[in-house]
């Protein structure tokens, strides 16, 4: 995953097209084939996890330790949630690479998920490992 963020990062760097293509072509020719399925799924896949802001909120709140309104003012300043969630947690998990293996079957066990409070356990989880 950390390449993905990475080729992700550039892409959102720049505004040639060109160089986009570049940067996710060169991403993608690291990977074996079973892992370019798993990019490509997590770029185009179409899989609805009925997961919303509320619930990566909570997920936020129990993994963090930070309250409800610093967790919203740092959304609204930030403009985005997963990158409002990983400063969030920056020094409170640990650093470790997260495959494509392992996004594959979480969004997996998501996606299989109805109750929001196990959807929430689902995310703690993945984001302290």
């Amino acid at each position: 995953m950390d390449g993905l963020a990475a080729a992700l990062e550039a892409v959102a760097g720049t505004s040639s097209r060109k160089r986009k293509i570049g940067y996710l072509a060169g991403w993608f020719r690291e990977l074996d084939d079973a892992d370019l399925e798993r990019a490509l799924f997590l770029l185009v896949g179409e899989k609805e996890l009925s997961i919303g802001y509320s619930t990566l909120r909570e997920a936020a709140e129990r993994a963090s330790g930070w309250d409800r309104e610093l967790i919203r003012l740092c959304h609204r300043e930030v403009g985005d949630s997963g990158e409002a969630i990983a400063l969030l947690l920056r020094g409170r998990s640990r650093p470790e690479p997260f495959s494509l293996e392992a996004a594959e079957a979480l969004l997996a066990r998501l996606q299989k998920t109805r109750k929001t409070a196990d959807k929430v356990e689902l995310l703690v989880a993945a984001w302290m490992r």
